[in-house]
């Protein structure tokens, strides 16, 4: 009987405690640096919308799978940035990290 209820209570557990675990999912937004200040960082996506991210000291930042420091973040380069959130729009994001595109990667040849 006692392991019935134990069995029950850890069931419960799980399935009340895990649908917030589960939650989050991961998302990617393009665009170009509008600011970094205090590991604020501001991107306008290519759709025209801003979104702002807060860095962790230990925020990966790439360039060309190269870790480059956060410095190398300056307004009007190209970014994709991927987090951790309920949704896009969530007020909270976690970053995961910031890749830096290459310079001339959308630009088409003439």
């Amino acid at each position: 009987m006692i392991g019935r209820i134990i069995t029950l209570m850890v069931a419960a557990g799980l399935l009340l405690g895990g649908t917030q675990l589960g939650a989050h999912e991961q998302f990617q937004v393009e665009g170009t640096i509008v600011t970094f200040h205090d590991r604020a960082l501001v991107v306008k996506s290519r759709t025209g919308e801003s979104f702002t991210f807060q860095l962790q000291e230990s925020t990966v930042v790439r360039r060309q799978r190269e870790r480059v420091p956060q410095s190398e973040l300056r307004t009007g380069r190209t970014v994709t940035v991927a987090i951790m959130a309920d949704s896009l729009y969530d007020e909270n994001p976690f970053v995961l990290s910031v890749s830096l595109t290459p310079e001339n990667a959308h630009r088409t040849a003439t």
